[in-house]
């Protein structure tokens, strides 16, 4: 499957009736987008921190398949607008799966933690490999994590972010 996260940092004049409103929005929108099979927004805990008000999460059968749903009337008339007139940056990324695993694959109401990294020029290939063995195997050395997933980001024609890309 193909993968799409963004952290959405919301402007300060959005009150919590907006906010409410523009939440619905995505959530109704975006299940109706050609081709989706899963979308998620969740709140996070705590924007303070780099992450943004919300976490939307869109999965696709394949790259292709994401693409043509943000040629769609839905995601060009509807989400795209919303998104511009409600968020002051988004940092929207691909996700392409460089590991994995699931000790508890039916988990539900679990607690999603996204971490996001940049990678500075002139890091050599076998320091990536290395720092990628390294982050898999935290989920062996915590019992805690359940199901992880290590994926390299890719900017998307829809990221607006306020700084450097991931």
């Amino acid at each position: 499957a193909w993968r799409e996260t963004a952290q959405l940092y919301l402007k300060p004049d959005i009150d919590e009736p907006a906010r409410a409103a523009f939440a619905d929005l995505l959530e109704r929108v975006a299940a109706q987008l050609p081709g989706i099979l899963r979308a998620s927004l969740a709140a996070n805990f705590v924007p303070d921190y780099g992450a943004g008000h919300y976490t939307w999460d869109l999965v696709y059968p394949d790259q292709a398949t994401a693409e043509a749903a943000r040629a769609s009337s839905p995601w060009r008339e509807q989400l795209l607008p919303a998104l511009e007139s409600h968020c002051r940056a988004r940092a929207a990324l691909g996700l392409e799966t460089l590991g994995a695993g699931a000790r508890a694959p039916a988990l539900a109401n679990g607690v999603k933690r996204t971490a996001l990294f940049r990678l500075l020029p002139g890091i050599s290939g076998e320091l990536q490999q290395r720092f990628a063995r390294d982050t898999l195997e935290m989920a062996a050395q915590i019992p805690a994590i359940l199901n992880w997933r290590l994926s390299r980001a890719v900017p998307l024609a829809w990221d607006a972010p306020e700084c450097a890309p991931w």
